[in-house]
């Protein structure tokens, strides 16, 4: 018989931002990181361009440590709350990857743009241009089992979202992607959300050989 889990980002601090004021490549880097912490009103992730240029990264952690080591995952789904906008909404991608060290995030938790190639996504939201839906959970699309594979057992399931425009040009008024998302303290109305669904296992491998009488056959010894 399956369960299903439901799971909102644990509090904590959310989003690493990088900036130059000039050089997109630098700031796809990790060049000038800081951390903006769970006390904002709303998490970001972004590719920018206002009085220099920005990019943002969100990390979440969730607590999927009741899940049993020996269950089988057969589905997870990751959704996110929109907030807003400051801008024109471009299309982008919200890549999703395995990422975060711990509970509280460093800005070596960046992932760089040269980085992205190797690693594995498993998941994506496409922001549509123009979009303007608000408060609202929209699931992103796994890719594959991958996002199932992702889940950890008896302990904390940590995702990056990424925007894709991050291996991009640099961003400008008429190219920037950019979305606001409920921060993890925005309580479990809107925050992000990790449903996964698991299963004990159908089988159990026999692993010990086991001897047999038969006394009808004449106390015949056998294996089994």
């Amino acid at each position: 018989m399956s369960t299903t889990g439901t799971y909102y980002a644990d509090a904590a601090d959310n989003c690493v931002r990088t900036y130059d004021a000039s050089v997109w490549a630098t700031c796809v880097e990790g060049g000038q990181p800081i951390i903006r912490t769970a006390t904002n009103t709303w998490a970001q992730i972004m590719c920018a361009s206002d009085s220099g240029l920005y990019a943002e990264e969100m990390f979440v952690w969730f607590d999927t440590s009741d899940i049993p080591a020996g269950n089988v995952i057969e589905s997870a789904t990751l959704s996110l709350a929109f907030i807003d906008n400051y801008t024109t909404v471009h299309q982008f991608d919200i890549n999703c990857y395995v990422g975060g060290a711990a509970d509280i995030i460093a800005t070596t938790d960046w992932i760089k743009a040269s980085e992205m190639a190797g690693k594995t996504l498993v998941a994506k939201y496409t922001v549509t241009a123009g979009f303007n839906t608000w408060n609202t959970y929209y699931a992103l699309t796994s890719q594959g089992s991958a996002l199932a594979d992702a889940i950890v057992k008896e302990g904390k399931t940590r995702l990056a979202l990424v925007p894709s425009a991050l291996t991009g040009g640099a961003p400008d008024d008429a190219h920037d992607a950019f979305i606001q998302i409920y921060p993890t303290n925005a309580g479990t109305t809107y925050r992000p959300k990790l449903v996964v669904v698991h299963s004990e296992p159908t089988g159990k491998p026999m692993s010990v050989l086991k001897h047999f009488y038969i006394p009808s056959l004449g106390g015949i010894n056998g294996q089994l």
